[in-house]
């Protein structure tokens, strides 16, 4: 059955019964019973096969493969039909393909709510959660009671503006700020200071000044899903994480109506005398004769996250006994609850995905299998800080010391600004490939004669600053001191966005890159001697 015949029949199926229940059962028949065309080189790359892989994982129906949701587990699914498919061994004495491993859903409830008071009774309290204001995602219970201080833009600009007066105590104080940056600012100001309108930046500036709260207000007269629409996105979303790290505690930040800004200020003619003020002196600092009590409360949702793991037993009696995993992330960011939007993460990381899947598949129906054994894995929670490859880690399935080597495939189906501005296509960032051993990136140059890729190493220096040899999945294999190889070809403007879809995929590129990959993994399967290590003492 083809993948496009499978959607056709699955979504016809979803408009007739619209049963979650039975939908997940139709899905999970479809997938076992799928069997790609036998036309297919079994030995070689396929391009049809990374793009049908891909159609099906980053299609609205697995609602952007959230970790520990619905669509997770349906890729899960289609993943672990695959390696059965092509007599992938599961590592589980269990016989299963899944490693499963905890996770929660922390979400803000809505009985959340605040309450403005003088010294002698409450004058406002807010219970509409949703409507007059909103507690923001990474929020924890807690009740605070405490002064309060406007801070207008929370800006200090020097010779430009500045909201701070240092001659204030605004420790423990909860702190009032107005979103965005001043009207007065020209289109060459918005650029250069636009960075601190976020709500992130101005509840930085209050942790700084040792505040305990943050308050947003919107100047306009939006609805706050309107006027703060990422935001109210996020909260609806909660936080998924896992429940064996600490909770990060940050202050908490409550984003409000103009109207309820203007009622904590002290009444309409207040506000505009502030604003008027705060417009004139170009900043400022006023503290308000009322008190404000937040209380937040949260609810915890048990998930599970599921790497997805299969196994090719190497060839060699003694080299079997060690093992080569390749890793990619199928998780993305899931769904915006707000609008619909839905994240499918076509190169983030389908791409790295359906790639592992066409490298199992050939090396699998290979007469020679490689002299070291293989684990393919494909690992979910990346999106939430690298949490299924941690837990692999601590949690080996094969004895840590055993794993020779980690290749790491995230986003490789797209080009960047930077090579687009050289018109240089035939191009893959390599990371960390000689920071535990030079072996492997010896290995790594050696299979690249063939293919004559331009191997990239910009984002390997460690003075880069967008850290991207911390951001993978390798990043938990290295601490291990287990060598990597992290294959990249860049951020893009959909990075991240509703935008990251199938149909900007280069699979031409993709497929040229997956067999330098291949090489690259087959010639580290068989290479003879232990990998040498760096001694990082010396």
């Amino acid at each position: 059955m083809k993948i496009k015949e499978m959607l056709t029949i699955f979504t016809n199926y979803m408009n007739i019964c619209h049963n979650k229940i039975k939908t997940m059962t139709i899905l999970t028949f479809l997938l076992t019973n799928l069997t790609f065309s036998q036309t297919i080189d079994k030995t070689k790359i396929s391009t049809s096969n990374l793009e049908s892989h891909l159609r099906f994982l980053a299609d609205d129906l697995l609602e952007g493969r959230e970790a520990g949701l619905r669509g997770e587990k349906l890729a899960a699914k289609y993943i672990s039909s695959h390696f059965e498919q092509n007599n992938l061994k599961p590592l589980q004495q269990s016989n299963s393909y899944f490693q499963s491993f905890p996770l929660i859903k922390i979400s803000v409830d809505n009985s959340s709510n605040f309450i403005l008071s003088d010294s002698a009774k409450d004058i406002f309290r807010y219970n509409n959660f949703g409507k007059d204001f909103f507690f923001s995602s990474n929020s924890y219970d807690t009740t605070i009671t405490e002064g309060v201080i406007f801070a207008g833009y929370g800006l200090s600009i020097p010779e430009l503006w500045n909201d701070i007066d240092t001659t204030f105590s605004y420790k423990n104080k909860i702190l009032v700020f107005l979103t965005g940056l001043p009207k007065s600012f020209d289109s060459l100001q918005n650029k250069k200071y636009g960075f601190q309108s976020s709500a992130n930046y101005k509840r930085g500036v209050a942790r700084r000044l040792n505040a305990s709260g943050v308050i947003l207000i919107s100047e306009n007269g939006k609805e706050l899903k309107e006027a703060f629409a990422d935001q109210y996105a996020s909260m609806l979303k909660g936080i998924i994480r896992s429940p064996e790290l600490p909770m990060p505690k940050d202050i908490p930040l409550v984003f409000v109506t103009n109207e309820v800004g203007q009622n904590i200020l002290g009444g309409n003619r207040i506000y505009n005398e502030i604003i008027t003020s705060l417009n004139s002196k170009k900043g400022i600092t006023k503290s308000i004769y009322s008190k404000l009590t937040l209380n937040i409360k949260t609810n915890t949702t048990i998930l599970t996250g599921e790497n997805v793991i299969g196994f090719i037993e190497g060839s060699d009696k003694e080299l079997k006994n060690e093992y080569i995993i390749i890793t990619s992330h199928y998780d993305h960011v899931g769904v915006n609850l707000l609008n619909g939007n839905v994240y499918n993460g076509a190169d983030d990381d389908g791409s790295g995905t359906v790639t592992l899947l066409e490298l199992a598949r050939i090396i699998s129906n290979s007469e020679t299998k490689p002299k070291r054994s293989l684990i393919f894995m494909t690992v979910s929670g990346e999106e939430k800080g690298l949490l299924g490859s941690r837990y692999f880690v601590n949690n080996p399935l094969v004895p840590i010391n055993s794993i020779k080597a980690n290749i790491n495939i995230d986003m490789i189906g797209r080009t960047d600004a930077k090579h687009d501005s050289l018109k240089q296509e035939n191009y893959i960032y390599v990371i960390g490939s000689d920071k535990i051993s030079k072996d492997v990136d010896s290995l790594l140059i050696f299979s690249n004669k063939k293919y004559k890729l331009n191997l990239d190493y910009t984002f390997n220096r460690e003075e880069d600053p967008n850290r991207f040899y911390y951001r993978s999945d390798h990043y938990n294999f290295a601490l291990k001191n287990i060598p990597v190889i992290f294959f990249f070809s860049g951020v893009h403007v959909d990075y991240h966005q509703p935008s990251d879809d199938v149909d900007k995929i280069r699979f031409d590129l993709m497929t040229e890159r997956a067999k330098l990959i291949y090489s690259t993994l087959i010639n580290i399967a068989n290479y003879p001697k232990e990998f040498k290590k760096i001694d990082l003492n010396k």
